[in-house]
């Protein structure tokens, strides 16, 4: 029984074409086998040729379809595995186009973008290191405790009197009376003391500051959000909403942008929706509206938030090149044709917008056309060719990066190999 067992699986690994040795390679090829790029291509050979064999008996019996099966699996992942090894040897770093992400911090309006391009980029969360955190959660522990000990009215050290209650009780505005430039932003549990607010005179000497400050690089992004969001905090108290409320809202969102801190930034849009109605008040309400709209339908529910923003909006400011350009990216990234249409309006963008639009959206633009090249182009593309009408990436290598680490396999010469390239997508979802 033992001896008839070993024969009939002798015989099911024959029955292929090949023989019990040859079967082995295909194993180690689902495995990937730290075998060579030119190894993995013999073995991806000699599975097609297997496959070519069953293929022209005809009608299959039940067992060498499965045979079939578990042969179309070795291959595709042994072609996922050449996609591997081709980019261990290509892009020993690893990550693709990392470069086309956060090339150019300032945008092509770069006159208005007056802190574009002198922060370094810490991430959507704002937030530099876990020390910092820990820093901040210290103040704030210490902040909290003083004011427990000095009564439910005193915040920052200072003691409310009986006049200010009363002031921030009552309906009329208050102004505080600090003179301090920096102050570190705490979140307000009760009505601050007037001595730690600063008035509107002392608020624009403070964004001068903070202005000045990460122009010559004293202030990296966590540091200048936090003494924005101080400023913000006195502008709220005092209940002042006029040119000095959008000019520090409008800061701090391009700031944010920059930053790729998006969570700040919708903050920021949503306060400056509001603020723009003002009369006087809405000098770059157009820029700021195109933001609030790829803001919307890209970060938020889609299209849907993007056409409430619309709602109110004056005529001209339909009709302006900023909201238009908005809502033809929003078309063409739901239309899902990205090569002919979202990378074009992309290199029209104005000011901040390709910070908006690079990054998480332009990649999964050039997944789908990467993938619709893929099923277009046979049995190969030229990597220079995609480069420029597909991926619209302004190099060879970029291309040859982000294609290597999306998966994707290269023939000997360098281009993309259409059906390699498939077959190893298609092992990530075995």
């Amino acid at each position: 029984m033992g001896a008839r067992r070993r024969r009939r699986r002798g015989g099911e690994g024959s029955g292929g074409g090949g023989s019990a040795g040859a079967r082995a390679p295909g194993a180690e090829g689902e495995r990937g086998g730290g075998l060579g790029e030119g190894e993995l291509r013999a073995q991806l050979a000699e599975l097609q040729r297997r496959l070519g064999e069953g293929a022209g008996a005809g009608a299959l019996s039940p067992g060498a379809e499965q045979r079939r099966v578990r042969l179309l699996r070795r291959q595709r992942a042994a072609a996922a595995a050449l996609s591997r090894a081709q980019r261990a040897r290509l892009c020993p770093e690893g990550g693709a186009g990392r470069g086309t992400e956060q090339e150019e911090a300032r945008g092509p309006g770069g006159s208005s973008v007056p802190l574009a391009g002198c922060l370094r980029i810490v991430g959507p969360g704002g937030s530099d290191s876990e020390e910092e955190e820990r820093r901040r959660k210290r103040i704030r522990l210490g902040r909290f405790n003083s004011a427990k000990a000095g009564g439910a009215g005193s915040v920052g050290g200072s003691k409310l009197t009986f006049t200010e209650a009363r002031a921030w009780g009552g309906k009329r505005r208050v102004t505080g009376s600090s003179s301090a430039l920096e102050k570190p932003y705490f979140r307000l549990t009760s009505a601050p003391a007037l001595a730690d607010v600063r008035p509107p005179t002392v608020l624009r000497k403070a964004l001068a500051a903070v202005r000045e400050k990460v122009a010559s690089g004293e202030y990296d992004y966590p540091a200048a959000c936090e003494q924005f969001k101080s400023i913000r905090q006195d502008l709220t108290v005092q209940k002042v909403a006029g040119k000095l409320a959008v000019a520090v809202y409008e800061e701090h969102a391009r700031l944010a942008l920059t930053a790729g801190d998006f969570a700040e930034l919708g903050q920021c849009l949503g306060r400056l929706k509001a603020l723009h109605r003002r009369p006087g008040s809405g000098e770059n309400e157009a820029e700021f509206v195109a933001y609030r709209l790829l803001h919307s339908a890209l970060r938020g529910s889609g299209a849907g938030d993007a056409l409430l923003e619309l709602r109110g909006l004056p005529e001209d400011l339909l009709r302006g090149e900023w909201v238009r350009h908005a809502l033809r990216v929003v078309v063409a990234v739901r239309a899902g044709d990205p090569a002919n249409a979202f990378f074009p309006l992309l290199a029209q963008a104005r000011g901040l917008l390709p910070r908006l639009l690079e990054g998480e959206e332009a990649a999964a633009a050039r997944r789908r056309a990467l993938r619709a090249a893929a099923a277009a182009f046979q049995p190969s593309a030229p990597l220079g060719m995609l480069a420029r009408t597909a991926l619209h990436m302004g190099s060879e290598a970029k291309a040859r990066d982000f294609v290597l680490s999306s998966g994707a396999v290269l023939t000997e010469d360098g281009a993309l190999d259409a059906r390699l390239t498939r077959l190893a997508w298609a092992a990530s979802r075995d």
